[in-house]
């Protein structure tokens, strides 16, 4: 996170990859696949930054966020008070497909993240005025390679926003997205892989069919594909 009013400390990448070693030859014998990662903030505001930290460490997965609209945080319910929701995720959706095209990045991390302090504060969401745009940001996603993350970190949230979230897993899947990674967003170790169930749901919901593994060689593959 670049951004100066940013909340997180920077990783000590170092140490990271150093641990990702050792654990790679600790959990060898049991086939099990790590893999590095990054997430990075709005990180087409800061291409200078990202593109210096992408030359020097081989990371397996490159993800972008959208943390900030406006110089504000998007977590924050500030962000959209005294504005119209829908004015807000126009920029919000634009803004992602901005990142898309101007970072190296492999995946569109939490892409409804914004509907949480939209939907605590206007109520339910109705995306279908902004279908159009929204579509537009999916194909461009598409077409530069990029995965859509499913996050599931507030799949059961009440109240909920999964209708919107299905919404957008089908406009993708239309579009000829293919690449879907389910992701516990997990700060902790019993928060891996929570709510795994619902994801499951909402992918069927969306149209997708069973999931791929991942393999050694591909880094980014196609995960679910359209049924």
């Amino acid at each position: 996170e670049w951004h100066p009013r940013g909340r997180w400390l920077f990783p000590k990448i170092e140490a990271y990859f150093q641990e990702i070693e050792r654990c790679r030859e600790q959990f060898a014998p049991d086939n099990l696949l790590i893999f590095s990662g990054i997430e990075m903030g709005n990180p087409h505001h800061f291409p200078v930054e990202a593109s210096a930290l992408l030359a020097v460490y081989p990371f397996d997965f490159k993800i972008g966020s959208i943390h900030w609209l406006d110089d504000n945080d998007i977590h924050d319910v500030r962000t959209l008070a005294h504005r119209d929701v829908d004015e807000v995720l126009t920029e919000y959706f634009a803004e992602m497909a901005s990142m898309a095209e101007q970072a190296n990045i492999d995946m569109v991390a939490h892409f409804d993240r914004i509907f949480w302090p939209a939907v605590r504060l206007h109520g339910q969401i109705d995306l279908l005025p902004l279908e159009p745009l929204i579509r537009q940001t999916l194909r461009v996603l598409i077409r530069n390679g990029i995965a859509l993350e499913l996050n599931t970190h507030f799949v059961a949230h009440d109240p909920s926003w999964n209708d919107a979230i299905i919404a957008v897993l089908t406009w993708y899947r239309e579009e000829g997205g293919g690449r879907v990674l389910v992701n516990s967003d997990a700060h902790r170790i019993n928060e891996i892989g929570r709510y795994r169930d619902v994801a499951a749901h909402l992918l069927a919901s969306s149209g997708y069919g069973s999931a791929a593994r991942l393999k050694p060689s591909i880094v980014v593959p196609k995960v679910l594909q359209p049924s």
